[in-house]
């Protein structure tokens, strides 16, 4: 009896040891992440203080790129206009892109920013961003891109010059994943918004444009959909009357990559031919199988439409018929 009740003793104390360890084990870990939390707050703080009227707000959204970030951040941080303010949501990463981030949040006052827990997706994280950017004008930054030096202040220029326009972007360089190859492509100015109504016309993360509008009109980010959902942005602001302009000059250098894997391009194909279809849909104002038409054709379709909506002059419509019927002569 003496035997087993110093086994239980013994048996006690070794889990209350156990428990004391656990206690003060968790105790100390959300003490850390009290006091990492408190930090950050003030870091992000610092930057409302020191720049507390920026002209401009850079969104950038990041998963897992560690290796790649300090070139998209750094892109930003040397551009030739300086008034601005970089605001980044790891959207949790489980790489070390949070020691990459921090380094940069302590070493320059002009960059927020903010950790999720769990990942919640991009197009959420881009509303976020929206809500915290404080600049009128706001620009889009991939975390695998590179803005070119001149990009903002090009940007903004534009956008001073004309104050009719909501959204402008750039040419882009194209920068091979494996080989580092620089090729160009790009949409000219004469081709917005037309190409909205057959490709997604611009790259999301070459434009700049007008917060106040976005706002007034209630446009936001879908965030239902995993891919495209900047493409139906872009759309929303045309049909709420926003207008877009083209820098006639590269602006981004924007990596091709295939790492998002199968699963992410299929949803964007299939995702991409719904909008598609909805699209012409709402401007045709009834069912029809539309992507068993040409673009030749869907053309003839919108310039009938025009003719009430006044959206495009004649010949911004008759120089798409003369693009896209090429495109289709070639194809067959």
């Amino acid at each position: 009896m003496k035997t087993m009740m110093k086994v239980l003793g013994v048996l006690f104390c070794v889990i209350g040891i156990c428990v004391s360890v656990l206690f003060f084990s968790h105790y100390e870990k959300s003490v850390q992440y009290t006091l990492e939390k408190m930090q950050l707050s003030m870091y992000n703080i610092r930057t409302k203080i020191l720049h507390p009227f920026p002209k401009v707000s850079v969104l950038m959204t990041t998963y897992n790129r560690q290796d790649l970030l300090p070139r998209a951040i750094d892109s930003i941080l040397t551009q030739t206009f300086k008034n601005f303010e970089l605001i980044i949501i790891d959207d949790g990463s489980t790489d070390n892109s949070k020691d990459v981030l921090m380094n940069y949040l302590k070493n320059d006052s002009r960059v927020r920013v903010y950790f999720n827990a769990k990942n919640k997706g991009i197009f959420y994280n881009r509303n976020q961003l929206l809500d915290l950017a404080r600049a009128s004008y706001v620009a889009i930054m991939d975390s695998d891109d590179k803005s070119l030096p001149n990009r903002l202040q090009d940007e903004v220029d534009y956008l001073d010059k004309h104050p009719n326009i909501t959204v402008v972007s750039g040419q882009v360089l194209a920068i091979e994943d494996e080989t580092e190859m620089i090729t160009g492509f790009s949409h000219k100015e004469g081709h917005m918004p037309i190409d909205l109504f057959f490709k997604c016309g611009l790259c999301d993360p070459s434009t700049m444009f007008k917060k106040d509008f976005l706002s007034k009109h209630q446009i936001r980010y879908d965030e239902s959909l995993i891919v495209n959902a900047d493409c139906v942005l872009w759309r929303d602001i045309f049909f709420a009357g926003g207008r877009f302009g083209m820098v006639e000059k590269p602006v981004l250098a924007y990596r091709r990559h295939n790492t998002n894997g199968v699963q992410y391009y299929s949803a964007q194909i299939r995702t991409g031919r719904a909008q598609h279809t909805a699209l012409w849909e709402k401007i045709l104002g009834e069912k029809r199988n539309v992507i068993e038409y040409s673009s030749c054709v869907k053309l003839d379709w919108l310039k009938e439409i025009n003719r009430e909506k006044k959206w495009f002059s004649s010949d911004e419509i008759d120089n798409a018929k003369e693009r896209y019927c090429a495109e289709h002569k070639q194809l067959q």
